[in-house]
């Protein structure tokens, strides 16, 4: 007998463990499989320099959202889900029968952030907020103008901003 993702350790009658090839039966009875869920190791890979293995249980929920594992976190990035083979598994998903070397790999979007240019008394011929991502680069916009003042540049915190290098 086999039951799909448990393994069966022996046989019992009521609260009796039998033991294989030792009992006598003389008349009708029932007798029940004694059999425990299997388990599964999953690889966790957050990100190239982050992976973890955890171990899952046949016929369970497994999902971050219950308890499953903590929501990972990376710098500059929001966790979307979980993914097997480009598919997202999904919140809810029961545990089956696993393949060996079974491993999700971590889906992230990159956070955008608001950047707001401020003129300093002067007018901006654009723009005056853009959205970027996490690590990128963006081009400034065309220089203010204020009449009786030349434009020298863009400042964050006092530290003059560089274009080509410098990134969110």
């Amino acid at each position: 007998i086999a039951v799909e993702g448990y393994t069966i350790s022996g046989w019992r009658k009521g609260d009796e463990l039998l033991e294989s090839g030792k009992t006598l039966v003389t008349a009708p009875v029932a007798i029940y499989a004694v059999a425990s869920a299997n388990t599964y190791e999953v690889t966790l890979i957050v990100s190239e320099d982050e992976k973890k293995t955890i171990t899952v249980t046949f016929g369970e929920a497994f999902a971050y959202a219950e308890g499953w594992v903590e929501i990972p976190v990376r710098l500059g990035h929001t966790f979307v889900g979980w993914k097997k083979d480009g598919v997202t598994v999904s919140g809810n998903q029961i545990v089956g029968v696993l393949e060996e070397g079974y491993t999700l790999i971590a889906e992230w979007s990159v956070n955008k952030y608001t950047v707001t240019f401020h003129a300093n008394g002067g007018h901006l011929n654009g723009d005056e907020t853009i959205a970027v991502g996490y690590g990128e680069t963006f081009a400034p916009p065309i220089a203010p103008e204020r009449e009786g003042y030349t434009f020298e540049g863009w400042e964050y915190n006092f530290v003059e901003w560089n274009f080509e290098k410098d990134a969110m």
